[in-house]
């Protein structure tokens, strides 16, 4: 041990001092390419990525090719020069050479998406342009072939989705468009056939739809894939428009052809689609007031969950209550559904309490227990006569069964009912 420690300390096992601060060096593949990067900053060039969607990286590297070798891709702008530039850059031997430049007319990158989308095998490019200030945007998709890059097709478009929404193993592209002036929309299907691109008609979103807030991919309840998408309503109202394919009609499941609208979906509580019991189908939330809370806030609702088909059929799936603000839900029972309400809130502190209860038939409330929220230095505190529900890194949830009539029920019981709500649900973010 000893032979062992002394060759450490006079430098003959290794680095030592400064050299085991020293940064790994990057690799000379690394190098070049910053080479090449450089090159283009010398000449005036500036880094332009772009401004939304998942891929936001100045560079960034994909395989384009499909011969398990990434390119590069650089995102830059000439100041007072347009077009905007994505320089791509393969990897030959230890350098990277220039093998295509793709130009655009615009004055940002709004995003960009890697998708095969004519199913061989290889992701072709799509480039989401901004044009007059974020006015305008236009949408490219670019094809490599052989070295050369090629454009298969441009429209205009608010937002987009990729996903194989017609079920035949191939990504289809959803392009979403939005009217700010007349508060109308539509959704148009493309694909590729035969390495042609082919659409169905746009079909039509709700009417009054003032701005797009949540994009989901998901499947209805007969397992077609559909894509659901929440729009914002007059007086921050939430409406979902689901968008499927049926034999050979692209459309909106959920669109009353009367009203011209997805009435059925609106709600004006601040909660999204999800999937609330994990089985890939998509149930939408439909909201009522709790007895004696006719005209009160987001927390004093029942949400009634239910799902779609392609025929648009809709069959009832759960009932919760969802308390929004402590960041928890509930699944009722069928017996408490009508006769369940909150009788009781309080916060103060790093102590959030709900007493839930139940209405008597001579039309009063009788509680039955107390979910708290505990936040700050007091999560680790003892908590005497409750028992745990569940954690968050911010907050520990327990609960206190009181004296109950009907609806008296179970620690186990009511753990089960207990759950934590995502914060996706609530956010108003465009999800791909």
């Amino acid at each position: 041990m000893f032979a062992v420690i002394s060759l450490l300390l006079t430098g003959c096992g290794g680095a030592v001092g400064d050299d085991l601060l020293r940064l790994p060096k990057p690799p000379k593949d690394f190098l070049k390419l910053q080479e090449k990067i450089d090159t283009l900053i010398s000449a005036g060039g500036e880094y332009s990525p772009p401004a939304s969607g998942n891929n936001r990286q100045v560079q960034q590297t994909i395989d384009l090719t499909g011969n398990g070798v990434s390119e590069a891709l650089v995102f830059m702008r000439f100041p007072g020069e347009r077009p905007l530039r994505i320089y791509i850059y393969r990897l030959a031997g230890d350098d990277y050479q220039e093998m295509g430049v793709i130009s655009g007319d615009a004055d940002n990158i709004d995003s960009i998406h890697y998708s095969d989308l004519d199913g061989d095998g290889l992701p072709e490019i799509l480039v989401g342009w901004e044009v007059g200030g974020g006015t305008l945007k236009t949408l490219t998709v670019y094809k490599l072939t052989d070295g050369r890059v090629d454009e298969a097709l441009a429209t205009n478009y608010t937002e987009l989705s990729v996903l194989d929404i017609r079920a035949s193993g191939q990504s289809d592209l959803v392009v979403l468009r939005h009217d700010e002036s007349s508060f109308t929309g539509t959704a148009q299907l493309y694909f590729f056939e035969d390495g042609e691109v082919s659409s169905y008609p746009p079909a039509s979103f709700s009417k009054g739809a003032q701005s797009f807030l949540r994009i989901r991919p998901g499947f209805l309840s007969d397992g077609h894939p559909a894509l659901y998408v929440a729009s914002k309503l007059e007086q921050n109202a939430i409406i979902t428009d689901i968008f499927t394919v049926r034999g050979s009609s692209f459309f909106n499941v959920s669109l009353n052809p009367e009203s011209e609208i997805s009435d059925e979906t609106i709600r004006n509580v601040h909660i999204y689609a999800t999937d609330l019991d994990m089985d890939g189908v998509i149930e939408l939330p439909r909201a009522y007031p709790l007895p004696g809370y006719e005209n009160s806030p987001t927390d004093f609702w029942y949400i009634e969950w239910r799902n779609y088909d392609a025929y648009g059929r809709v069959t009832h799936v759960m009932t919760t209550y969802h308390s929004h603000t402590d960041g928890w839900y509930i699944r009722l029972p069928e017996r408490w559904i009508g006769r369940f309400t909150v009788s009781a809130r309080s916060a103060g502190g790093y102590l959030n309490a709900t007493t839930l209860a139940y209405i008597n038939d001579l039309g009063g409330t009788e509680d039955v227990c107390v979910i708290y929220r505990v936040t700050g230095g007091s999560r680790d505190e003892p908590e005497e006569d409750r028992f745990r529900l569940g954690v968050k890194t911010d907050a520990v949830y327990s609960a206190r069964l009181l004296p109950g009539g009907a609806f008296d029920i179970s620690e186990e019981e009511l753990a089960e009912m207990f759950n934590l709500i995502g914060y996706n649900w609530i956010t108003g973010e465009i999800e791909e």
